[in-house]
């Protein structure tokens, strides 16, 4: 309960309790990620009913490991941004 305050002459105010704060989680999948740039990078769509992993595997290892380090980049990038407390442009 806010604890009364001194208002004007025969008043009380009451001080606003302190604003919640809004917790927000967002679980990304760095497979998913990566995959998504995979498909945007190159043009291509994934085959139906294959998993990011499957996808990917069609690659060569050093563009396949580019597209993982690509989606780490970019993860860690939102990561930042989030605990600055902005808004990714």
């Amino acid at each position: 309960m806010s604890k009364p305050t001194s208002g004007r002459a025969g008043q009380a105010a009451v001080a606003a309790p302190p604003s919640p704060k809004t917790l927000l989680v967002i679980e990304f999948d760095r497979e998913e990620l990566a995959c998504r740039i995979a498909e945007h990078c190159m043009g291509m769509k994934r085959p139906a009913g294959r998993t990011p992993k499957q996808a990917l595997s069609q690659f060569p290892p050093d563009i396949r490991d580019g597209f993982y380090r690509a989606a780490t980049a970019s993860l860690a990038y939102l990561q930042e941004r989030s605990t600055a407390g902005r808004v990714p442009s």
